[in-house]
Parts: structure tokens; sequence; C-alpha cells
């Protein structure tokens, strides 16, 4: 009896040490290279590399970022697994570039809230003048739908009215994001005009403007 508790014992011992690395081989090839590259963030925001200043590091990191997708698009995941972790990519990028901007002075985040004399426009509150900075900055290193830059601000910990009021209050084109985003997808990967307009649909925009999008491409 006491043989057949041990036996039992060692089995259970034998299959939880076998449990990590059957978790790690599962993953897929795309997801190892997004722990690289988060890794890699994660280091540059940390350090800080010494006297870069913020924009410098931002372009790093926009820089890392790129590269990371251009090796996705190269392992033999499937497409779809593919996207997936470029998009969880795109985000942590993202959210290092805000927090960096957050640390930027003020003035450079909300100057687009301001009035013509500098002084800040006191009916708006703060943080909604804060998101309206933030969905700018985001746009200067990246094209989103209008769905999109509001998921993001979500994800940056923006309550709800204060990214509505970003999206609605932003000077942008959401055709021409949508042309820029066709124009991205199709420089990391060759997929097809249908493919194309449902990654579109897929990435926040409306059937107009991924339409817009298949019809203005070059």
């Amino acid at each position: 009896m006491k043989n057949k508790i041990i036996k039992t014992i060692l089995a259970i011992c034998l299959v939880l040490l076998w449990l990590p690395t059957l978790n790690v081989s599962s993953q897929t090839e795309s997801e190892q290279k997004y722990g690289e590259v988060v890794a890699l963030l994660t280091e540059l925001t940390e350090d800080k590399l010494n006297n870069l200043s913020e924009y410098e590091l931002i372009s790093m990191i926009v820089y890392s970022i790129n590269e990371g997708i251009e090796e996705i698009q190269t392992l033999e995941d499937d497409e779809s697994v593919k996207v997936e972790w470029i998009n969880e990519l795109e985000k942590e990028g993202l959210l290092r570039i805000k927090n960096i901007l957050l640390e930027i002075d003020g003035e450079e985040i909300i100057k687009t809230s301001n009035n013509a004399d500098g002084s800040l426009k006191e009916d708006i509150p703060r943080e909604f003048k804060n998101a309206l900075g933030t969905a700018e900055s985001y746009l200067k290193f990246m094209s989103f739908s209008k769905e999109g830059l509001y998921d993001q601000l979500i994800f940056g910990k923006y309550p709800e009215d204060a990214a509505e009021y970003a999206v609605e209050n932003i000077n942008v084109d959401w055709n021409e994001n949508a042309l820029k985003s066709a124009l991205n997808y199709l420089d990391f990967m060759s997929i097809s005009n249908e493919a194309l307009y449902d990654q579109l649909i897929f990435a926040g925009y409306t059937p107009e403007q991924a339409q817009y999008a298949i019809d203005n491409l070059d």
C-alpha cells in the first residue's frame, strides 16, 4: 500500500515538473517574439539610455515595435495569430509612449486645449484635455480608427467620457487614417484587398472608411 502511494506521489510530481515545459512549448513563435520585444521595451523605458531625450526614447520605441512587427511577419504562425500579436505589440508600444508623454511638461500634452493667450479653458475638465492631448500624441506615431483610438485611451485608464471627448474633438480625417493603416499593413504582409478590408474593419474602421482605403491604394 505504501509503495502504491509513493508511486502515485512520484507520478504527480513528474506531471507537475512536465507541465511548465508543456506551457512553454505551446507558445507560438509570435507570442515569444512579442515577449522579447516587450522585454526590450522595458529595458529601454527603465534605463532611458542615459541622456536620451523623451522624444529620442519614443523614436527608439517606435523603431523597436516596427522591427518586432517585421520579424513576426517572417514567422510561420497562422496569419490570424501574427495579426493578434502584432496588435498586442502596438498596444504595448503605445502604452509606453503614453507614459513617457505624461512625464513631459503638461503644456506639451494639453496645448491644443489652451486659449489663444495660453490660459487653460476652465470649462473643460483637465482629464478631458489630457485625453485629447494624449490622443493627438498617439496619432503622431500610429494611425487609428476612431473606435481604436477610443479603446486605446480606455486602455490607458482614461474614463469613458474623457475618451469620448477626445475622439469627438480631435482634428483628424478618419478616411486618410484608414488609408495609412492599410499601407502600414501592406508594408508588413502581402494580403488580398478583401483580407485587407476585413483587417481594417477589425481595427475599428467603418465599412465606408475601409472601402475608401482600398479604393485609394496605389
